[in-house]
């Protein structure tokens, strides 16, 4: 569940246009 979750949230960010690398931090900082 928490992962469809961030999933979600991380579709949502990328789709806004911020830069791959901030998309990285975030992915990294989740622990996946």
């Amino acid at each position: 569940m928490a992962k469809k979750a961030l999933a979600a949230v991380i579709q949502e960010v990328y789709i806004q246009g911020v830069s791959t690398r901030s998309v990285d931090d975030l992915v990294k900082a989740t622990g996946m």
